[in-house]
């Protein structure tokens, strides 16, 4: 088992409606919430693992009632902690020092758009403002924060002067990804001519010279797509500067992820594949241990980290591509690259 990290699934609820969110299908249910004593369960799990640090998502996290308790568990625990958030609820003050108070390490922000409108046009919700405010306060609290936003053919050309008045108020850190409209729907088709990953990622890489000069290279990228398309060369200079970042836990295998009802999955985005389940399968350490280790659980993370061309094997930077396996359900590897 070579996992070193946990992953608490709090809730599926959420306060944005962002068009490309994969957990959309979900619905978003307020049950769909994972109970205090299963989640505090979790933690004394992972202690027992000697694991390093746990991530708290959702949904949204801060929309979870028992987040101040359990932040302060883990931390009771000696455990670092960070979450995942949209950031709307950090623009009450009096929350976010609450948050640190309790024992929050991390905070990553998820911003949605470059600016107000675009904002607004991904997630039909006005609160560009609010994130914008959550961020001030956490910085202004002396939290470590890092700012993540997803880019598409929408905000990229807002995400320079985004940045800009960023660095502005204080933000040092910086993570880029690329939009990805997970869609498992049978027949689903349409995501290239609706995305354009060919013109997004050339747009980024047209103004990348000038974003990393502003943020003083403090910046790393999930490159979401194949390092073919995006051109060996520029995936190898990321790497050299130790802005490449790697993100898939299929390929990894180092976060072991629970959904909100004690299920473990293999990634967030694919919340519908469950392989077992606390209390049912395993229900202490050494049971969860030997059930990971298991072959028939090796095979489901096999069978979905799909390397999507022969010469993929052969390729002089495999070992530092990690494309996003969750985009070959709407497409092929030949059909993307032909764009």
């Amino acid at each position: 088992m070579r996992f070193i990290n946990g992953c608490i699934t709090l809730n599926r609820v959420c306060n944005l409606r962002c068009k490309w969110c994969y957990a959309k299908n979900t619905g978003y249910q307020s049950q769909d919430t994972m109970p205090l004593n299963t989640a505090t369960y979790l933690v004394d799990l992972f202690k027992d693992l000697n694991f390093k640090h746990i991530k708290l998502i959702g949904g949204e996290p801060t929309l979870y009632a028992n987040l101040f308790d359990l932040i302060h568990y883990i931390n009771y625990k000696q455990i670092n902690t960070g979450f995942l958030t949209n950031g709307i609820m950090l623009s009450d003050k009096r929350y976010t020092s609450e948050l640190i108070n309790q024992g929050i390490k991390h905070i990553s922000i998820s911003l949605k758009g470059c600016n107000p409108q675009t904002f607004k046009d991904t997630t039909c919700i006005d609160a560009y403002d609010k994130v914008i405010s959550g961020i001030e306060n956490c910085i202004s609290l002396n939290a470590s924060v890092v700012v993540f936003i997803v880019l598409s053919n929408e905000n990229i050309n807002e995400l320079l002067n985004c940045v800009k008045s960023l660095c502005h108020i204080g933000v040092s850190k910086f993570r880029f990804t690329f939009v990805y409209n997970f869609d498992t729907t049978p027949g689903y088709k349409g995501y290239i001519e609706k995305t354009q990953p060919r013109k997004l990622i050339e747009t980024f890489k047209s103004i990348y010279e000038e974003l990393d000069y502003i943020t003083n290279h403090k910046i790393g990228i999930f490159p979401t797509y194949p390092a073919c398309f995006w051109g060996e060369n520029f995936i190898q200079m990321l790497h050299l500067k130790n802005q490449l970042v790697r993100g898939c836990t299929l390929k990894d295998q180092t976060d072991l992820i629970f959904d909100c009802h004690g299920n473990l999955i293999p990634c967030s985005a694919m919340y519908q594949i469950k392989f077992g389940k606390l209390f049912k399968d395993f229900t202490t350490s050494e049971e969860l241990v030997n059930y990971c280790n298991s072959n028939s659980i090796s095979s489901i993370y096999n069978e979905h980290y799909v390397i999507p061309c022969e010469k993929c094997n052969d390729c002089s930077v495999s070992s530092i591509c990690d494309c996003c396996s969750c985009q070959w359900t709407n497409y092929s590897f030949e059909q993307l690259m032909l764009t």
